[in-house]
């Protein structure tokens, strides 16, 4: 029983972006336009932020995986105490690198806002 739990919300979490990224399909055919130069935009401040919201998507990813991870290596540990160990460095390790990569991308926003007037968010 306690296999099914962890496999149900495994998959659920390993779903869960998807499902969100589902609910906006509605404006997809409206967002087709802005495919039709390669994706990309013309200007510096279009480029960047499609090269941050790709940054943002990989980390994300990197993240989710390596929490689940962690998470699974602290489970099957069964108590032992260098497995459990491991563990909490993989999980602290990636909340570590979730919190950097906020961290500048605040800094770069800041600097491209004062700088050029570019804002990075939609």
């Amino acid at each position: 029983m306690k296999k099914f739990i962890v496999l149900f919300i495994a998959i659920l979490l390993l779903l869960s972006p998807a499902m969100s990224a589902a609910e906006g399909l509605g404006d997809a055919a409206g967002k087709l336009g802005s495919f039709q130069t390669g994706g990309l935009s013309s200007d510096l401040g279009g480029t960047a932020q499609n090269v941050v919201k790709a940054i943002f998507w990989v980390v994300g990813t990197t993240f989710l995986l390596l929490s689940v991870y962690g998470g699974i290596v602290w489970i099957k540990a069964a108590g032992r105490e260098e497995e459990v160990n491991r563990a909490k460095k993989i999980i602290v390790a990636a909340v570590i690198g979730l919190v950097v990569v906020f961290a500048s991308y605040a800094i770069t926003n800041f600097v491209m806002n004062r700088v050029q007037g570019i804002e990075t968010t939609e």
